[in-house]
């Protein structure tokens, strides 16, 4: 019993540091931008997609996304029980989301989700991403699509049957990522909220709307 705590508590820890590598901070500062300090100063692949261009932020996304599912994979294999995986999952998530080394001033947690998500429970992920796409291309407002896609996971989970230990991950997942666009949740009630292309865009001036 002690020892397999320690494994999973050993688990958790190995998800949480993978979740804390920035990606964001990584690719930007290779570019010799602070990435706090342009755009919404959020660390995340949305603001780097308005900073560098499409193809760095999806980059961005993609490596958050792969992140998030080898976290998984590396807290299964160390935790050697399923449950590793779904607390290695919410470790990942809070990793990168509340990162200890950039004083818990982290992303939005949308793309590592997703990757953790695709290993725990593969086909409502994939519904949920369609319903991502479909939101993104027609408000062009990436903090609604990703909070939609979110609960139409959640959701196509429940029908899916994914089990109790997913279910209850998965709102975990999805209140976290409430709380995280809690300030998106306002802009977009207001009508505040910054389409991700399309807007006009003003040198140096703070942008809001990032959902990563």
């Amino acid at each position: 019993m002690y020892w397999t705590a320690t494994r999973l508590l050993l688990a958790m820890l190995a998800a949480y540091c993978m979740g804390m590598i920035s990606n964001a901070t990584i690719i930007t500062k290779a570019h010799g931008i602070n990435i706090r300090e342009h755009g919404s100063g959020n660390p995340g692949g949305s603001n780097v997609l308005r900073i560098l261009g499409a193809r760095k932020g999806v980059f961005v996304m993609l490596l958050d996304c792969i992140k998030g599912l080898l976290a998984v994979l590396i807290a299964g294999w160390i935790g050697g029980i399923p449950a590793a995986r779904y607390l290695g999952a919410l470790a990942a998530v809070a990793g990168h989301n509340w990162p200890i080394v950039y004083g818990f001033r982290g992303g939005k947690g949308v793309a590592s989700t997703l990757g953790v998500s695709l290993l725990l429970s593969f086909w409502p992920t994939l519904i949920g991403l369609g319903v991502h796409q479909i939101v993104l291309w027609t408000t062009r407002l990436m903090s609604l699509a990703s909070m939609i896609a979110m609960t139409a996971t959640l959701i196509a989970a429940w029908f899916f049957k994914a089990g109790a230990m997913y279910m209850l991950t998965g709102l975990v997942l999805w209140l976290w990522c409430i709380w995280q666009h809690r300030e998106n949740i306002f802009r977009l009630v207001t009508g505040q909220e910054k389409p991700l292309w399309g807007g006009k865009k003003r040198a140096g001036a703070k942008q809001a709307g990032t959902a990563e």
